[in-house]
Protein backbone atom coordinates (compact mmCIF):
# COMPACT_ATOMS: atom_id res chain seq x y z
CA UNK A 1 0.00 0.00 0.00
CA UNK A 2 1.27 3.37 -0.32
CA UNK A 3 1.57 5.88 2.17
CA UNK A 4 -0.91 8.73 2.58
CA UNK A 5 2.13 11.32 2.12
CA UNK A 6 3.89 9.33 -1.23
CA UNK A 7 -0.38 9.28 -2.62
CA UNK A 8 -1.03 13.16 -2.10
CA UNK A 9 2.95 13.38 -3.73
CA UNK A 10 1.59 11.29 -6.97
CA UNK A 11 -1.93 12.91 -7.04
CA UNK A 12 -0.03 16.26 -7.24
CA UNK A 13 2.60 14.85 -10.05
CA UNK A 14 -0.33 13.66 -12.30
CA UNK A 15 -2.08 16.97 -11.73
CA UNK A 16 0.78 19.05 -12.86
CA UNK A 17 1.17 16.89 -15.58
CA UNK A 18 -2.39 17.19 -16.55
CA UNK A 19 -2.39 20.68 -16.31
CA UNK A 20 0.64 21.10 -18.31
CA UNK A 21 -1.12 19.48 -21.17
CA UNK A 22 -3.75 21.93 -21.02
CA UNK A 23 -1.82 24.75 -20.54
CA UNK A 24 0.54 24.08 -23.55
CA UNK A 25 -1.61 25.91 -26.42
CA UNK A 26 -1.53 29.10 -24.18
CA UNK A 27 1.59 29.25 -23.86
CA UNK A 28 2.55 29.19 -27.08
CA UNK A 29 -0.14 31.44 -28.70
CA UNK A 30 0.89 34.87 -30.40
CA UNK A 31 -0.79 38.13 -31.22
CA UNK A 32 -0.59 40.34 -34.17
CA UNK A 33 -1.93 43.55 -34.32
CA UNK A 34 -1.82 46.41 -37.26
CA UNK A 35 -4.88 49.02 -36.42
CA UNK A 36 -5.21 52.97 -36.50
CA UNK A 37 -7.96 54.90 -35.14
CA UNK A 38 -9.91 52.11 -33.73
CA UNK A 39 -11.50 51.89 -30.35
CA UNK A 40 -9.83 49.93 -27.26
CA UNK A 41 -12.77 47.49 -27.33
CA UNK A 42 -12.35 46.67 -30.75
CA UNK A 43 -8.19 46.25 -30.36
CA UNK A 44 -9.02 43.74 -27.17
CA UNK A 45 -12.09 41.68 -28.77
CA UNK A 46 -9.30 41.14 -31.80
CA UNK A 47 -6.92 39.89 -29.13
CA UNK A 48 -9.77 37.65 -27.05
CA UNK A 49 -10.57 36.19 -31.07
CA UNK A 50 -6.93 35.55 -31.79
CA UNK A 51 -6.24 33.78 -28.18
CA UNK A 52 -9.69 32.75 -26.97
CA UNK A 53 -8.55 34.52 -23.47
CA UNK A 54 -11.50 36.21 -22.08
CA UNK A 55 -10.46 40.13 -21.60
CA UNK A 56 -13.00 42.59 -19.37
CA UNK A 57 -12.95 46.12 -20.53
CA UNK A 58 -14.07 48.88 -17.36
CA UNK A 59 -13.97 52.20 -18.41
CA UNK A 60 -12.87 53.19 -21.65
CA UNK A 61 -10.58 55.52 -22.99
CA UNK A 62 -13.15 58.61 -24.65
CA UNK A 63 -11.25 58.51 -27.78
CA UNK A 64 -10.30 55.95 -30.42
CA UNK A 65 -6.33 54.21 -30.35
CA UNK A 66 -3.86 56.60 -32.66
CA UNK A 67 -2.63 53.00 -33.60
CA UNK A 68 -1.22 49.35 -32.12
CA UNK A 69 0.96 47.44 -33.94
CA UNK A 70 2.49 44.15 -32.70
CA UNK A 71 3.64 41.37 -34.64
CA UNK A 72 3.73 37.58 -33.16
CA UNK A 73 3.99 38.65 -29.93
CA UNK A 74 2.96 37.19 -26.82
CA UNK A 75 -0.77 37.66 -25.19
CA UNK A 76 0.35 40.11 -22.62
CA UNK A 77 2.30 42.21 -25.08
CA UNK A 78 -0.48 42.68 -27.36
CA UNK A 79 -2.19 43.44 -23.94
CA UNK A 80 0.09 45.81 -22.98
CA UNK A 81 0.63 47.42 -26.33
CA UNK A 82 -3.08 48.16 -26.56
CA UNK A 83 -3.65 48.84 -22.74
CA UNK A 84 -0.78 51.94 -22.68
CA UNK A 85 -1.94 53.60 -25.72
CA UNK A 86 -5.31 54.44 -23.78
CA UNK A 87 -3.28 54.76 -20.83
CA UNK A 88 -5.46 51.67 -19.23
CA UNK A 89 -3.84 49.53 -15.99
CA UNK A 90 -4.52 45.64 -16.47
CA UNK A 91 -4.30 42.59 -14.41
CA UNK A 92 -4.66 39.19 -14.68
CA UNK A 93 -6.75 37.06 -12.50
CA UNK A 94 -7.60 33.36 -12.14
CA UNK A 95 -10.92 32.27 -12.21
CA UNK A 96 -12.44 28.53 -10.50
CA UNK A 97 -15.81 27.71 -11.89
CA UNK A 98 -18.19 25.23 -12.45
CA UNK A 99 -17.86 22.87 -15.42
CA UNK A 100 -21.61 23.80 -15.98
CA UNK A 101 -23.28 26.49 -15.60
CA UNK A 102 -21.26 28.56 -14.98
CA UNK A 103 -21.54 31.67 -13.38
CA UNK A 104 -21.89 35.06 -15.68
CA UNK A 105 -19.21 37.10 -15.15
CA UNK A 106 -18.21 40.50 -15.48
CA UNK A 107 -15.93 43.10 -14.96
CA UNK A 108 -17.76 45.13 -12.09
CA UNK A 109 -18.24 41.44 -10.12
CA UNK A 110 -14.31 40.69 -11.05
CA UNK A 111 -13.57 43.75 -9.53
CA UNK A 112 -15.45 43.73 -6.43
CA UNK A 113 -14.58 39.74 -6.24
CA UNK A 114 -11.07 40.19 -6.57
CA UNK A 115 -11.14 43.63 -4.71
CA UNK A 116 -12.75 41.59 -1.88
CA UNK A 117 -10.30 38.67 -1.60
CA UNK A 118 -6.67 40.51 -1.88
CA UNK A 119 -8.64 42.62 1.57
CA UNK A 120 -9.35 39.39 2.98
CA UNK A 121 -5.96 38.07 2.43
CA UNK A 122 -4.43 41.08 3.80
CA UNK A 123 -6.75 41.07 7.11
CA UNK A 124 -5.52 37.17 7.77
CA UNK A 125 -1.52 38.58 8.02
CA UNK A 126 -0.29 39.11 11.07
CA UNK A 127 0.50 42.91 11.75
CA UNK A 128 4.18 42.65 11.12
CA UNK A 129 3.28 40.96 8.37
CA UNK A 130 0.95 43.65 6.95
CA UNK A 131 3.42 46.29 7.96
CA UNK A 132 6.38 44.41 5.54
CA UNK A 133 3.65 44.26 2.74
CA UNK A 134 2.46 47.84 3.41
CA UNK A 135 6.45 49.13 3.31
CA UNK A 136 7.24 46.89 0.09
CA UNK A 137 4.40 48.49 -1.58
CA UNK A 138 5.51 51.85 -0.96
CA UNK A 139 9.03 51.18 -1.86
CA UNK A 140 7.54 49.32 -5.62
CA UNK A 141 5.49 52.70 -5.93
CA UNK A 142 8.12 54.76 -5.56
CA UNK A 143 10.62 53.09 -7.82
CA UNK A 144 7.29 52.81 -10.40
CA UNK A 145 8.36 54.15 -13.73
CA UNK A 146 5.69 55.54 -15.99
CA UNK A 147 7.83 55.52 -18.43
CA UNK A 148 9.54 52.22 -18.60
CA UNK A 149 9.08 50.34 -21.80
CA UNK A 150 10.13 46.93 -20.25
CA UNK A 151 6.55 44.52 -21.04
CA UNK A 152 5.39 43.54 -17.72
CA UNK A 153 4.56 40.55 -16.21
CA UNK A 154 0.76 39.66 -14.74
CA UNK A 155 -0.27 42.90 -14.65
CA UNK A 156 0.55 47.23 -15.26
CA UNK A 157 -0.29 50.51 -13.48
CA UNK A 158 -1.18 53.41 -16.06
CA UNK A 159 -0.65 56.67 -14.76
CA UNK A 160 -2.81 59.54 -13.25
CA UNK A 161 -0.48 62.09 -13.35
CA UNK A 162 -1.03 65.09 -16.21
CA UNK A 163 1.35 64.29 -19.12
CA UNK A 164 4.86 66.51 -18.93
CA UNK A 165 3.72 66.59 -15.15
CA UNK A 166 6.66 66.82 -12.47
CA UNK A 167 5.56 65.28 -9.02
CA UNK A 168 7.30 63.23 -6.44
CA UNK A 169 6.18 59.41 -5.54
CA UNK A 170 3.49 60.57 -3.03
CA UNK A 171 1.72 62.38 -5.16
CA UNK A 172 2.07 60.08 -7.76
CA UNK A 173 0.39 57.29 -5.96
CA UNK A 174 -2.15 59.86 -4.67
CA UNK A 175 -3.65 60.68 -7.97
CA UNK A 176 -3.37 57.17 -9.13
CA UNK A 177 -5.38 56.00 -6.04
CA UNK A 178 -8.20 57.99 -6.78
CA UNK A 179 -8.06 57.52 -10.50
CA UNK A 180 -7.71 53.86 -11.52
CA UNK A 181 -10.57 51.39 -11.05
CA UNK A 182 -8.04 48.60 -10.62
CA UNK A 183 -6.61 50.07 -7.59
CA UNK A 184 -7.56 47.50 -5.20
CA UNK A 185 -6.90 44.82 -7.44
CA UNK A 186 -3.29 45.26 -9.17
CA UNK A 187 0.03 44.33 -7.66
CA UNK A 188 3.07 46.14 -8.67
CA UNK A 189 5.35 42.95 -8.92
CA UNK A 190 3.57 39.50 -10.09
CA UNK A 191 6.50 36.25 -9.93
CA UNK A 192 5.31 33.78 -13.09
CA UNK A 193 6.92 31.07 -13.42
CA UNK A 194 6.34 30.14 -9.68
CA UNK A 195 6.66 27.59 -7.01
CA UNK A 196 4.15 26.43 -4.40
CA UNK A 197 4.46 23.70 -1.52
CA UNK A 198 0.84 23.39 0.09
CA UNK A 199 0.40 19.82 2.10
CA UNK A 200 -3.29 19.09 2.95
CA UNK A 201 -4.80 22.51 3.12
CA UNK A 202 -8.05 24.08 2.49
CA UNK A 203 -8.71 26.55 -0.28
CA UNK A 204 -8.66 29.68 1.28
CA UNK A 205 -5.01 28.76 2.96
CA UNK A 206 -3.85 27.74 -0.19
CA UNK A 207 -5.22 30.94 -2.03
CA UNK A 208 -3.47 32.33 0.57
CA UNK A 209 0.05 30.66 -0.22
CA UNK A 210 -0.53 31.15 -3.91
CA UNK A 211 -1.09 35.06 -3.78
CA UNK A 212 1.78 34.96 -1.37
CA UNK A 213 4.13 33.06 -4.23
CA UNK A 214 2.90 34.29 -7.27
CA UNK A 215 0.88 38.11 -6.03
CA UNK A 216 -1.83 36.79 -8.28
CA UNK A 217 -5.20 36.19 -7.29
CA UNK A 218 -7.78 33.03 -7.75
CA UNK A 219 -11.11 33.65 -7.40
CA UNK A 220 -13.24 30.49 -6.57
CA UNK A 221 -16.61 31.29 -7.57
CA UNK A 222 -17.88 28.05 -6.83
CA UNK A 223 -17.28 28.51 -2.84
CA UNK A 224 -18.52 25.01 -2.69
CA UNK A 225 -15.06 22.74 -1.85
CA UNK A 226 -15.17 20.77 1.28
CA UNK A 227 -11.64 19.10 1.03
CA UNK A 228 -8.10 19.33 1.14
CA UNK A 229 -5.68 20.81 -1.69
CA UNK A 230 -1.67 19.54 -2.07
CA UNK A 231 0.07 21.27 -4.46
CA UNK A 232 4.37 20.96 -4.75
CA UNK A 233 5.77 22.38 -7.50
CA UNK A 234 8.43 24.36 -8.25
CA UNK A 235 9.24 26.68 -10.44
CA UNK A 236 6.33 26.08 -12.77
CA UNK A 237 3.86 28.03 -15.07
CA UNK A 238 1.45 29.82 -12.77
CA UNK A 239 -1.43 28.74 -15.01
CA UNK A 240 0.22 25.17 -14.44
CA UNK A 241 -0.66 25.72 -10.79
CA UNK A 242 -4.00 26.88 -11.41
CA UNK A 243 -4.73 24.04 -13.38
CA UNK A 244 -3.35 21.60 -11.20
CA UNK A 245 -5.66 23.05 -8.28
CA UNK A 246 -8.66 22.80 -10.81
CA UNK A 247 -7.79 19.28 -11.45
CA UNK A 248 -8.26 18.63 -7.86
CA UNK A 249 -11.31 20.52 -6.89
CA UNK A 250 -12.83 18.67 -9.83
CA UNK A 251 -13.99 22.53 -11.61
CA UNK A 252 -13.01 24.56 -14.67
CA UNK A 253 -10.35 27.14 -14.50
CA UNK A 254 -9.33 30.04 -17.15
CA UNK A 255 -7.17 32.93 -17.05
CA UNK A 256 -8.64 36.32 -17.56
CA UNK A 257 -7.66 40.03 -17.75
CA UNK A 258 -9.29 43.36 -16.80
CA UNK A 259 -8.55 46.59 -18.10
CA UNK A 260 -9.90 49.84 -17.76
CA UNK A 261 -8.67 53.53 -18.25
CA UNK A 262 -7.07 55.95 -15.54
CA UNK A 263 -8.20 59.34 -16.21
CA UNK A 264 -5.37 61.57 -15.81
CA UNK A 265 -6.38 63.96 -13.02
CA UNK A 266 -5.85 68.09 -13.44
CA UNK A 267 -5.05 69.67 -9.77
CA UNK A 268 -8.68 70.80 -9.81
CA UNK A 269 -10.00 67.16 -9.58
CA UNK A 270 -7.49 65.83 -7.26
CA UNK A 271 -8.90 68.77 -4.93
CA UNK A 272 -12.55 67.86 -5.67
CA UNK A 273 -11.96 64.40 -4.83
CA UNK A 274 -9.82 65.12 -2.17
CA UNK A 275 -12.68 66.84 -0.39
CA UNK A 276 -15.01 63.89 -1.34
CA UNK A 277 -12.92 61.35 0.34
CA UNK A 278 -11.71 63.58 3.40
CA UNK A 279 -15.12 64.60 3.89
CA UNK A 280 -17.03 60.86 3.69
CA UNK A 281 -14.14 59.48 6.25
CA UNK A 282 -14.73 62.41 8.71
CA UNK A 283 -18.43 61.58 8.22
CA UNK A 284 -17.85 57.73 9.06
CA UNK A 285 -15.81 58.56 11.85
CA UNK A 286 -18.34 60.50 13.90
CA UNK A 287 -20.76 57.44 13.06
CA UNK A 288 -18.76 55.08 15.50
CA UNK A 289 -18.77 54.73 19.03
CA UNK A 290 -16.31 56.78 21.03
CA UNK A 291 -15.14 53.91 22.06
CA UNK A 292 -14.51 53.17 18.75
CA UNK A 293 -13.01 56.34 17.58
CA UNK A 294 -10.57 56.13 20.07
CA UNK A 295 -9.33 53.14 19.04
CA UNK A 296 -8.95 54.22 15.07
CA UNK A 297 -7.29 57.54 16.67
CA UNK A 298 -4.50 55.60 18.08
CA UNK A 299 -4.15 53.01 15.53
CA UNK A 300 -3.46 55.95 12.89
CA UNK A 301 -1.11 57.29 15.52
CA UNK A 302 0.77 54.23 15.83
CA UNK A 303 0.94 53.41 12.35
CA UNK A 304 2.51 56.99 11.20
CA UNK A 305 4.91 56.95 14.11
CA UNK A 306 6.00 53.79 12.09
CA UNK A 307 7.50 55.93 9.16
CA UNK A 308 10.91 55.89 8.40
CA UNK A 309 12.74 58.88 7.95
CA UNK A 310 12.82 58.61 4.10
CA UNK A 311 9.02 58.33 4.39
CA UNK A 312 8.33 61.09 6.56
CA UNK A 313 10.43 63.24 3.65
CA UNK A 314 8.22 61.87 0.97
CA UNK A 315 4.95 62.78 3.15
CA UNK A 316 6.89 66.71 3.40
CA UNK A 317 7.36 67.16 0.12
CA UNK A 318 4.00 66.21 -0.97
CA UNK A 319 1.76 68.73 -2.13
CA UNK A 320 -0.98 66.50 -2.36
CA UNK A 321 -0.04 65.93 2.02
CA UNK A 322 0.06 69.58 2.52
CA UNK A 323 -3.50 70.14 1.09
CA UNK A 324 -5.16 67.42 3.33
CA UNK A 325 -3.25 68.48 6.37
CA UNK A 326 -4.40 71.81 6.06
CA UNK A 327 -7.90 70.86 5.04
CA UNK A 328 -7.91 68.52 8.28
CA UNK A 329 -6.80 71.42 10.18
CA UNK A 330 -9.47 73.65 9.13
CA UNK A 331 -12.05 71.43 9.46
CA UNK A 332 -11.25 71.03 13.17
CA UNK A 333 -11.71 74.50 13.82
CA UNK A 334 -15.50 73.62 12.54
CA UNK A 335 -16.16 71.58 15.54
CA UNK A 336 -17.53 71.68 18.76
CA UNK A 337 -15.20 72.11 21.42
CA UNK A 338 -15.62 68.74 22.38
CA UNK A 339 -15.44 67.20 19.27
CA UNK A 340 -12.12 68.93 18.67
CA UNK A 341 -10.39 67.63 22.08
CA UNK A 342 -11.13 64.22 20.83
CA UNK A 343 -9.04 65.35 17.94
CA UNK A 344 -6.25 66.60 19.76
CA UNK A 345 -4.07 63.72 19.09
CA UNK A 346 -4.43 63.60 15.55
CA UNK A 347 -3.84 66.97 15.58
CA UNK A 348 -0.76 67.13 17.24
CA UNK A 349 0.43 63.88 14.94
CA UNK A 350 -0.34 65.97 12.10
CA UNK A 351 1.92 68.47 12.79
CA UNK A 352 4.59 66.25 14.03
CA UNK A 353 4.17 64.45 10.47
CA UNK A 354 4.72 67.48 8.17
CA UNK A 355 7.30 69.01 10.66
CA UNK A 356 5.78 71.63 12.28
Amino acid sequence: MIESSGLRALVCCLAVTLAAMTTALADTQTVSIDVANVSLADVLADISDQTGISIYLGAAPGENLEAVSVEDVPLEEAIHAAARAGNCSWVRLYVLEAAEGAEQLDFDKLVRAASRSRRERFERMREETQHTVAERAGEMMDAADDDDETVPIGGWRASASPTGAVEGPADRAARWAMSDPLRSVISLEYTDPAGLNVEASDFVALSDAFSEATAFIILDTLEQFVGTLSIDVAEKPVDEIVAAVAEQMGCNWRRVYLVAHVHQLTDAEVEERMDRMFSSGMDFFWTQSEEKRAEMIEQIIERSDQLAPDQLTKVRSSRIARKMVSRFMGYANTLSMEQRRELVPLLQQAAKIMGK
